[in-house]
């Protein structure tokens, strides 16, 4: 079956999911499958992959028209995605859920344009952009897939704020997927609001933990407030956990061992676990969960499910170079959503082949050259042999 092909039956089988016009359902087909083959979400690229007789500037008009509707059965597509993979996410052991941004530096006509600043980085630069929330499911196999993305703005008139937003965007997911992983979160959801909505869903949890974060300690009616940076270097950590990871100058897996501690504390009256972990090249990871701890080896399989967390990094990194979303030039803010939205279902359909691994799965990996024994993860490889199969037409 030619993989143009393909990408059509798997669009097809989300859109069952959603009430779409026929028109709308052809602009799916064509952007996913051009997103797929070009690598890119520039509509003129989009346009050049739909091989149509027609001006190429008509077709990008069209595109431009069909995503930026005030009204479309478009934005159904982020419920109907979630049905679609609701089944795969349940059976796998994490949720992650990440908060990224998209730079426009140069960028002046674009609606609702914000300012944004990379949140991992201790003094980074502001620029114009977007923040967005991102939401998938994965394990320590390194299979990812993608939930939801959620673009927002703080200029945008609708904007509700900042962790309302996120609250929202979690809300939805767990209305499809349930509550049966253990969702991963990093220092920007280190937030005593962020905590409550996940225990008010019953959710198992882990989230890292700012430096600023205080703690509560000992006698609950005469507590001993600690600053969380403090109290974890005077933390005893005797126990050992051996974590794997990839060398960057081989890319072979190895692995190392860390030193752990642990101590129950409390937030705004919360009874939660302290983990502290040290030993890697960095600062000490301060881990804050609300999974019942009866022994030290439940608290070293918490480290390593965090560990999990990093894989949904670079499957952000890996979204933002296989789509090129940041180099987008839809200008309005309901068509970068709708764009963004489509870059993610482009991505998560070739999540999900590589997910069952299919003979199809294999062929295209092969279609791509590997210079290591091992890879661990085979995303970039599979986007490469995509695109060039659609390049191709095999």
């Amino acid at each position: 079956m030619p993989i143009v092909t393909r990408v059509y039956r798997s669009v097809q089988r989300l859109l069952r999911r959603a009430p779409l016009s026929s028109a709308e359902t052809l602009l799916v087909h064509q952007v996913v499958a051009g997103i797929s083959e070009k690598k890119s979400c520039h509509r003129s690229e989009i346009g050049r992959a739909c091989g149509l007789p027609e001006p190429l500037i008509r077709t990008e008009r069209r595109l431009s028209k069909q995503l930026g509707r005030d009204r479309s059965a478009l934005d159904a597509l982020p419920e109907a995605w979630l049905r679609h993979v609701a089944a795969h996410a349940r059976a796998m052991p994490y949720v992650s859920v990440d908060l990224s941004e998209i730079a426009k530096p140069h960028g002046r006509a674009f609606e609702y344009l914000d300012w944004v600043s990379d949140r991992s980085q201790p003094h980074p630069p502001t620029v114009p952009g977007y923040w967005y929330v991102s939401i998938e499911a994965n394990d320590e196999a390194r299979h990812h897939v993608p939930l939801t993305v959620e673009l927002f703005s703080t200029q945008d008139p609708t904007y509700a704020g900042w962790m309302e937003t996120v609250h929202r965007t979690i809300a939805r997911v767990v209305r499809a997927v349930g509550t049966g992983a253990t969702w991963l979160l990093d220092r920007g959801f280190d937030d005593a609001s962020t905590m409550r909505v996940l225990d008010g869903f019953d959710l198992s949890w882990v989230i890292r933990l700012k430096k600023s974060r205080d703690v509560e300690v000992g006698d609950p009616a005469a507590p001993q407030r600690w600053n969380v940076a403090g109290f974890a270097k005077n933390l005893r950590k005797p126990y050992s956990v051996t974590l794997p990871y990839v060398d960057k100058s081989t890319h072979v897996l190895r692995s190392m061992g860390l030193s752990f501690g642990y101590a129950p504390v409390r937030i705004d009256g919360r009874r939660y676990t302290l983990i502290v972990v040290t030993g890697t090249r960095s600062e000490d990871w301060r881990l804050l969960t609300n999974k019942s701890v009866r022994t030290w080896k439940n608290v070293a399989a918490l480290v390593r499910a965090y560990v999990a967390r990093w894989g949904g990094e670079e499957w952000i990194r890996c979204v933002k170079q296989c789509t090129s979303f940041e180099d987008v030039r839809v200008r309005g803010f309901a068509s970068l959503r709708r764009m963004l939205l489509l870059a993610m279902i482009a991505m998560g359909i070739q999540a999900l082949w590589l997910l069952r691994r299919s003979k199809v799965t294999e062929r295209l990996l092969g279609r791509v050259k590997s210079f290591f024994a091992t890879v661990p993860f085979l995303h970039y490889r599979l986007w490469e042999g995509t695109a060039d199969a659609l390049a191709h037409g095999s």
